[in-house]
């Protein structure tokens, strides 16, 4: 996993607690910690061979972002995905979309666009067996080169934030759907993405996400609209 560029500016016990979180982050949003899980510091302590400090900081930001949970008693635990509380997330997330093009988004390097070829070409190659991991992770890729242009921290910390608190939706989504669609969805997006860097159309690309992100906001209400009819 590639160094988020904000660990540049920090002290190495901070650039460690960052790479522990992002770690944990990105295991919590491919199910590699299931909803109810119990994470404990000591075995996480171990596994990356710190104090039990830095990983109790690492768990309260996890906390602070709505992946995790501390109680009395059990610990704490991956939280659980609630659709009406996405939705409100999906629109806040919509709405920083279009945010992007007018806030002075930076050209991207090479190293976005070979990453957004490689994850075009990982879309391309999933059959039609379902792996929502695989497309798990691509979700994730995109949204780290989409975030590599945006230049205001503000807007890149929020947009960071909120991405990941809904990332683990599609693990509930995909399989009530046609995973042929969805695939090819994903890569029309990552393709569109490409397509609108290379002309340097910096303000395209946040409309491109917020149409997709407004396509999710729709599956999701049908979904709450299905469940409050059962």
């Amino acid at each position: 996993m590639s160094v988020p560029p904000a660990t540049r500016s920090m002290t190495k016990p901070q650039a460690r607690m960052e790479r522990i979180y992002q770690i944990l982050r990105r295991r919590i949003c491919l199910l590699d910690f299931a909803p109810g899980e119990v994470l404990r510091e000591q075995d996480l302590a171990e596994q990356f061979e710190v104090s039990r400090t830095p990983i109790r900081h690492v768990l309260n930001r996890l906390a602070m972002d709505g992946l995790v949970k501390s109680r009395q008693g059990v610990g704490t635990t991956v939280t659980t995905i609630e659709f009406k509380d996405l939705l409100d997330v999906y629109y806040v997330r919509a709405t920083l979309a279009e945010a992007i093009g007018g806030s002075e988004p930076i050209s991207p390097d090479p190293e976005v666009f070979d990453r957004l070829e490689q994850l075009a070409c990982q879309c391309g190659q999933m059959g039609e067996e379902v792996d929502l991991r695989a497309f798990g992770e691509i979700n994730i890729g995109l949204h780290c080169q989409i975030l590599a242009i945006v230049r205001n921290q503000p807007l890149r910390e929020i947009s960071d934030r909120l991405f990941y608190q809904t990332a683990r939706i599609w693990f509930q989504i995909l399989p009530r759907l046609s995973w042929e669609r969805a695939v090819l969805e994903l890569k029309q997006e990552i393709d569109e993405v490409h397509q609108a860097l290379a002309r340097n159309d910096l303000k395209a690309v946040g409309f491109i996400h917020r149409n997709r992100l407004s396509t999710v906001m729709t599956l999701l209400r049908q979904e709450l609209d299905e469940e409050a009819a059962r």
